[in-house]
């Protein structure tokens, strides 16, 4: 996070004051040239952690969609190293010790993210059908909670298409029940 946070202070000496408002300015320019969906993103600092911070899962979608399917079989996009440094459930990253002896385990790649009362997830599983996939989630929950439900997801994902149908995957309108 500090990594994070120091790197776009760097960005915005650039064309800045090397302070984090020009660092955010000159990755949300970045974002727009490289043509990816920025409406409702809303950056507040680089670390990601300031709980102001927004984004859309058609963003991180659209950014999971520039490395391809990171598998190197015909054009795999134009940043693979951002598919392919994904971390691995049960084997890398931040998901070394989550989900290790798991239908999870080995067939997710994703990146995650969580504070409280935010979690998201952002990856690809593999599986009876190969799945990418970005998810947001706000609410009264934990820390502890998100991962919770990121695993959740993540497992009903490992399933599809004997999961859920793919459009109950998808947020109620504000006041609906849900079925």
């Amino acid at each position: 996070n500090l990594t994070a946070e120091m790197l776009v202070r760097e960005l915005g000496r650039r064309d800045g004051d090397g302070g984090t408002d020009a660092g955010l300015a000159a990755v949300t320019q970045e974002l727009r040239s490289l043509g990816l969906p920025t409406e409702g993103m809303k950056l507040t600092d680089g670390s990601g952690l300031d709980v102001s911070n927004r984004a859309t899962c058609a963003l991180l979608f659209a950014t999971l969609a520039l490395g391809g399917d990171g598998g190197g079989g015909g054009e795999a996009g134009r940043f693979v190293p951002l598919v392919n440094g994904l971390a691995v459930a049960g084997r890398s990253g931040t998901l070394v010790r989550r989900m290790a002896g798991t239908e999870l385990e080995g067939r997710l790649r994703a990146k995650t993210g969580a504070i409280d009362g935010v979690a998201a997830l952002t990856g690809l599983v593999d599986g009876k059908r190969d799945i990418s996939f970005a998810f947001i989630a706000n609410g009264a929950f934990s820390d502890s909670g998100g991962r919770s439900l990121q695993e959740r997801v993540a497992s009903l994902l490992a399933r599809f298409p004997e999961g859920p149908p793919v459009d109950s995957l998808r947020p109620l309108p504000t006041g609906a029940a849900a079925e």
